[in-house]
């Protein structure tokens, strides 16, 4: 009698501990979906005027779904004839969530970066750095 009593109680003893062992697996997963971006945070509508050689600047409105596609749209300002454009593609996170990158479906060799702050969205270079000189301040499309 007793020896049955005693399997039970190890058999016992072995279903919590398997038990408790799959909970600190969940737990684990959810520690590590919350250090991907919160994409939904930053969803929406930027808009600024970049600086423009042949016009007086384009006017950028740039639109982060939260399914990870956007739509740019862009106005020549000043120009009358075939002054608008819009794009539209997919975006990336880099691994700290500090830059996004845009590839347009139609022109996927042409990407842009932008680095992502509070409320606004700074255009990068091909380099991925941030755009320095006179017109620097002209780089930033802040969100609507």
């Amino acid at each position: 009698m007793k020896k049955i009593i005693l399997s039970m109680a190890v058999a016992s003893l072995a279903l919590s501990a398997c038990q408790k062992k799959d909970q600190k697996v969940d737990e684990t997963q959810v520690t590590e979906s919350v250090a991907t971006p919160a994409v939904k945070d930053y969803a929406g509508e930027y808009e600024g005027v970049e600086p423009c050689a042949d016009c007086e600047g384009m006017k950028i409105t740039l639109t982060l779904n939260p399914d990870n596609t956007f739509v740019q749209e862009t106005e020549y300002l000043g120009k009358e004839i075939n002054n608008e454009f819009t794009d539209k593609g997919t975006y990336t996170w880099n691994s700290d969530g500090t830059i996004v990158t845009l590839t347009p479906e139609n022109a996927p060799d042409q990407i842009s970066h932008f680095k992502v702050e509070e409320g606004k969205l700074i255009q990068l270079n091909a380099d991925q750095k941030v755009i320095e000189g006179d017109l620097a301040d002209k780089y930033i499309l802040n969100k609507k």
